[in-house]
């Protein structure tokens, strides 16, 4: 496996040369053939990724003219032209997303950009080029916190002197906001009419991906889906390792290929109507987490995140274990047999109109049951003794003897056994339902991808560890050294590594240590800090 070091991150990837794996003619596989599948699911990922990373709105606001521009000079008694600058944090690794999707609506917005390096140490190059161009140019800075000050500030202030040039810029962080305020003097802060804008977390950003490679609903894709060991990896790599779509993508690739490989091998044992059952599958999916959403709303217990994609991951990795021991199946199977008569079939009712489009079958039985269960109700509450209309005044009533009292509470509480063994039925039958229609997808392999052969989850904390001569495995290991468990200054943190790296490194190592998150920022009144988050593996275990 080859290393990729690169400005924005370095970890190992997974290799992307996939052509000469498979050189069987007869590797084909349902819904087309190799390169088919591979381009649909690299599409798809790419689309949904531009969609969560989406700057056209950070574009429009560049280019937009207007007297918002405009700063008054008291002194002069003129109005000075104030540069456009939007401020975006970038939470993930994959920063060439965002580039990208400027490039894309720079087009649209027919205006010029110009991507400043981090480790410029002039900018007369900046100059230079914005001079030969006739139109608005955006001017990015990729990673502010490892471009030197000074260099920072003079493009500031170049820019702002010379107003000829149509020209804003873009600022990507990935740290606190405060680093533009630590970056920019409060002369060069006045020349900038600031704006910040928030971008998708990783966890959104993985979930809108997932969830579509997951369902995989749509018609022209290639019948393949996402075993629940996969999914379980892509979120541990994804979420737990390197934040990197690009990486993602390439694990996915691998599987298919994987899959295309093996394909002969599924040919006699294939079942031609899994992706057929799959709608049935996701359509009672669907109305399980629905009733899993209800029952935590009932319970005061909204704070509690449902992840469906981890829902249907634990499902299909272990089918037994999840009906028997996941904590939201037996919140669902304790909330339904908290309610009463009326309410647990108003449940049946609304369950059955959900699944009624693929399974009408099971609608219908459940109409039925809410049918039965209303009968046996009007039945109860026509067999129960009617209180009689005494006339005024109303007699003595003899008092029942201790024998006739016990007769009573017993025949009442056989009464309320019965209707509660009914309700229970009623409960087991929509359970027992839900068991048979979300059933594993082990014995598909033929349409599954599964977790490429070759490959592991990275152990940052170990890679960063061994790699003694790297600026971020140097970072890493001297931060561990001071405190591994309470916030460390970002002053004390660098004087210990001066002698090793200069400022712009420390920052650069600091910046991409915080994107995987190994640290986190927990800067406070002014105080820059940082608190490991990825210990060391020895003094976790």
């Amino acid at each position: 496996m080859a290393v990729v070091q690169s400005s924005h991150r370095r970890f190992l990837s997974v290799p992307d040369a996939f052509k000469a794996v498979v050189t069987s003619k007869s590797a084909k596989q349902q819904g087309g053939d190799l390169g088919d599948a591979l381009k649909y699911f690299t599409d798809k990922i790419e689309e949904i990724e531009l969609k969560v990373v989406d700057s056209t709105e950070i574009v429009e606001f560049l280019v937009t003219k207007n007297d918002e521009n405009l700063m008054h000079n008291y002194y002069l008694d003129t109005k000075t032209k104030r540069i456009r600058t939007a401020v975006v944090r970038c939470n993930f690794t994959d920063s060439e997303t965002l580039m990208r999707s400027v490039e894309i609506n720079c087009k649209k917005q027919k205006v010029d950009r110009i991507i400043v390096s981090s480790h410029a140490t002039s900018v007369r190059p900046v100059l230079e080029e914005l001079e030969q161009k006739n139109r608005h140019t955006i001017v990015v800075i990729e990673q502010l916190e490892s471009m030197d000050v000074d260099v920072f500030n003079r493009l500031i202030s170049l820019l702002s002197f010379y107003e000829e040039l149509q020209v804003s810029l873009l600022v990507c962080l990935s740290t606190s906001r405060s680093v533009i305020v630590s970056h920019c003097s409060m002369d060069n802060m006045e020349l900038l009419m600031l704006k910040f804008f928030p971008l998708a977390s990783p966890q959104t950003q993985f979930d809108l991906i997932i969830a579509a490679l997951t369902r995989n609903d749509d018609k022209k894709a290639p019948k393949l889906y996402l075993s629940g060991e996969l999914l379980e990896y892509l979120k541990k790599r994804f979420l737990h390792g390197e934040f990197s779509v690009a990486e993602l993508k390439k694990v996915v690739r691998r599987s298919i290929v994987q899959n295309f490989e093996r394909a002969d091998d599924y040919d006699d044992e294939q079942d031609d109507d899994f992706p057929d059952r799959l709608a049935i599958y996701w359509e009672w999916f669907d109305s399980l987490t629905a009733l899993m959403i209800e029952a935590l709303e009932k319970r005061d217990e909204k704070d509690k995140r449902l992840a469906e994609l981890d829902i249907h991951s634990k499902l299909q990795k272990d089918t037994q274990a999840f009906w028997s021991d996941n904590e939201h199946v037996i919140g669902v199977r304790m909330y339904l047999l908290s309610q009463n008569r009326e309410e647990l079939c108003d449940i049946l009712t609304a369950f059955a109109q959900v699944v009624n489009g693929h399974s009408p079958k099971d609608a219908q039985s459940l109409n039925d049951v809410v049918a039965r269960l209303r009968e046996e109700g009007v039945a109860a509450a026509a067999a129960a003794p009617a209180t009689p209309a005494w006339p005024s005044p109303i007699p003595a009533v003899k008092k029942p003897t201790m024998a006739e009292f016990l007769s009573m509470n017993r025949a009442k509480h056989a009464a309320a056994a019965a209707a509660g063994n009914k309700l229970k039925e009623a409960v087991g039958t929509l359970m027992k339902m839900m068991r048979e229609r979300l059933c594993s997808w082990k014995g598909h392999e033929y349409y599954l991808l599964c977790i490429p052969k070759g490959i592991e989850i990275p152990d940052l904390s170990r890679k960063l560890a061994t790699q003694t001569d790297k600026h971020l495995s140097q970072a890493y290991s001297t931060l561990a050294g001071i405190d591994q468990f309470k916030p460390v200054s970002t002053a004390r943190w660098g004087e210990l590594l001066a002698d090793r790296m200069d400022n712009g490194e420390f920052y650069d190592a600091v910046a991409q240590l915080q994107r995987m998150g190994v640290i986190k920022d927990v800067s406070k009144q002014g105080t820059k800090a940082v608190q490991l988050q990825m210990r060391p593996m020895h003094n976790v275990y």
